[in-house]
């Protein structure tokens, strides 16, 4: 569904001209949707300090959207120490979109496990990532005199819940933590169709450096 508003501006006292129309446009697509998170940021910045925590979170959000944009999606948003991106169908074929986002949450895991490596060798704080792929149907937003974009629909939200479902999992034997949605994995066409698409389950290493040797 694609539609388009023209929201105008209410008149201040006599003055009643017409104002230039403010189109929004927004169209409902699927899409898979990525959260990532740094586990017990609070604390890391606490332990750096801000300027180093600052450093650190540059560092760490380019990584992603760097991830994200060579899987073909787009950084829908920075939230702190996390981030919000998306696959849309607009783009490319449904299944597209929960294959390319689980390569990129590969490799993302793969960057954040080398990174680390190098920050133990030289005696520095490490972090660990959660990363949560739901894929569903969403509402995308466009404001073009704003310049702003964002989605909204409950697939949202539970793709939220699939990345927090982490904090359930053990995380001393690894550096990320890759949370994916039943729906997900059956839009990618690497489960049975008898998934229920809102189980949430942990991607092994094994799995992801097969999504990686996809790329």
């Amino acid at each position: 569904m694609n539609t388009g508003i023209a929201a105008q501006t209410a008149p201040r006292g006599k003055e009643s001209a017409l104002v230039s129309p403010m189109p929004i446009h927004f169209h409902s697509t699927t899409a898979t949707i990525m959260f990532t998170d740094v586990e017990d940021s609070t604390g890391l910045a606490s332990a750096l300090g801000l300027i180093e925590t600052t450093h650190f979170l540059i560092e760490h959000v380019a990584m992603v959207h760097r991830a994200v944009q060579q899987g073909g999606g787009i950084v829908q948003n920075f939230t702190g120490d996390g981030v919000l991106a998306l696959w849309l169908g607009t783009q490319m074929h449904p299944r597209e979109t929960a294959l390319r986002a689980l390569v990129a949450a590969a490799d993302v895991s793969f960057e954040v496990s080398a990174n680390n490596a190098w920050r133990r060798a030289n005696s520095l704080l490490t972090r660990r990532v959660r990363i949560g792929l739901h894929t569903g149907e969403v509402m995308f937003v466009n404001d073009n005199q704003r310049d702003f974009s964002f989605v909204v629909g409950s697939e949202v939200n539970f793709a939220r819940r699939v990345e927090q479902a982490g904090k359930k999992e053990a995380l001393e034997d690894s550096d990320s933590l890759v949370m994916v949605s039943g729906a997900t994995l059956l839009r990618a066409d690497l489960c049975f169709s008898l998934v229920d698409p809102h189980t949430v389950q942990r991607l092994t290493a094994d799995r992801l450096g097969e999504l990686r040797g996809r790329s």
